[in-house]
């Protein structure tokens, strides 16, 4: 005490000791009054220092089980190596997280409710989503009560949807979890032609088991929002369609839809999915007399302008928009345009 008020620097220093004094014999096994067993891994401990800071052990030792009598506990479906890690960090609130223990780590983090090191794991595998992981991240998420990164994951998927259809994960969805993908109103496309170009990669795939699904899964393709001559490219050379009778209605509806639009052919009023946001640097003045014909679109990935295709003419002072994946430029009466990927 100093002049009647508490020492925070003589608080904190006095915690910091009493840790290390406890993890310092649990190091030494002395005064240890259970272990912890995990296959051929076992673990000696405190009761007080793991109920202190986990509502499952908590629960365990001050409870009515049976455990709480016993000195020798047997856990089962926990990592040998994260069942160490998460008793270290009971003393010492410290937990190295990384790629190989991740997603070990997360689910033993869980079951034992040690809730910080929960989150810890969940804001690492924020940083990791990649079009590659960002489909099993999301399904991780979900499965081990993990909102926030299961959001965070979705909205990757969703910003991200024509990268991670290219990806090994997207091919090993299961039906159910595809289905749910494909009803999503914000998956960000240029077109609908993406989604359903996907639905047809995975189902050859593995198409000897997939292909009776084709006809289920096209009915979550906005069909209508293809256009007339792709889909009757589709109709006529694809060998998957042709040889599912339920493809083959759904995708005539859909013709039938775009040369008769005001008739009704079994579609409800389609929503188109969300088109993926692109900054464009168009043309303009470089200095007091040049005039430039370039075209720059903002690469959010890299964080960088990358170039494209230049307009046939400088310009500057002009009108611009963009169409089906064209982007148009046009002063008075010219107007010119360039399709981009």
């Amino acid at each position: 005490m100093v002049n009647g008020s508490e020492n925070p620097c003589l608080e904190f220093f006095h915690s910091k000791q009493l840790l290390n004094g406890l993890n310092k014999l649990r190091q030494r096994r002395e005064l240890c009054d259970v272990e912890l067993c995990v296959g051929n891994s076992k673990v000696s401990a405190h009761r007080v220092v793991l109920s202190a800071c986990s509502a499952y052990f908590n629960a365990m030792f001050t409870g009515n089980l049976l455990e709480s009598e016993k000195e020798v506990i047997y856990l089962k479906g926990i990592d040998e190596v994260a069942l160490h890690i998460l008793v270290e960090f009971a003393y010492t609130g410290k937990a190295r997280v990384s790629q190989e223990n991740v997603q070990l780590l997360l689910p033993a983090a869980n079951m034992l409710q040690l809730n910080k090191v929960k989150e810890a794991c969940c804001e690492f595998l924020v940083e990791q989503l990649h079009p590659s992981n960002c489909l099993g991240i999301a399904k991780f998420g979900e499965t081990y009560a993990c909102p926030v990164l299961a959001k965070m994951a979705k909205k990757y998927i969703q910003d991200h949807f024509q990268e991670a259809v290219e990806q090994e994960e997207f091919f090993q969805l299961p039906q159910n979890q595809l289905i749910e993908l494909l009803k999503d109103d914000n998956l960000s496309v240029v077109s609908e032609q993406v989604v359903f170009e996907a639905v047809i990669t995975w189902v050859k795939h593995n198409v000897s088991d997939r292909s009776p699904s084709l006809g289920n899964l096209l009915q979550y393709v906005r069909l209508p929002l293809l256009n007339i001559r792709y889909l009757t490219r589709c109709f006529e050379t694809s060998e998957l369609i042709r040889s599912d009778r339920a493809s083959q209605i759904l995708l005539n509806d859909a013709l039938k839809n775009r040369l008769l639009p005001t008739k009704n052919f079994n579609f409800e009023v389609i929503i188109p999915r969300r088109a993926p946001k692109r900054i464009f640097a168009v043309g303009g003045k470089n200095g007091l007399f040049a005039t430039l014909n370039s075209v720059e679109f903002f690469d959010q990935e890299k964080d960088r302008w990358k170039e494209v295709e230049p307009m046939n003419l400088r310009r500057f002072e002009f009108g611009a928009a963009v169409l089906d994946s064209k982007y148009f430029v046009g002063k008075t009466k010219m107007i010119v345009f360039r399709e981009f990927s």
